[in-house]
């Protein structure tokens, strides 16, 4: 994964938590997540990376990118397309 943040030594856990989360908020059934929640919860994770720097939201986007690069499948294209979904610089 490209780069780091500042304070911490591997950011690779926090993108992939990040991941994980959007993943299933994007990908669940209606009768697992309600639609309507998982787009409150989408919108309200896109404001707080909105509100980190340019530089942090491009380095975002790139271990994005080299997280979707890893996968294989829908799981790659999700990944892929999240930082467009979340509004993220780049």
């Amino acid at each position: 994964m490209p780069g780091s943040v500042e304070g911490l030594t591997d950011a690779t856990p926090l993108v992939r938590a990040l991941i994980d989360a959007v993943v299933f908020l994007s990908d669940s059934p209606d009768d697992v997540v309600d639609p309507d929640e998982a787009v409150r919860c989408l919108e309200g994770v896109s404001q707080h990376l909105l509100a980190l720097s340019e530089s942090d939201q491009l380095w975002l986007r790139s271990a994005l990118r080299a997280s979707a690069e890893d996968e294989k499948g829908p799981r790659a294209v999700t990944i892929a397309g999240i930082p467009d979904s979340l509004g993220l610089a780049g």
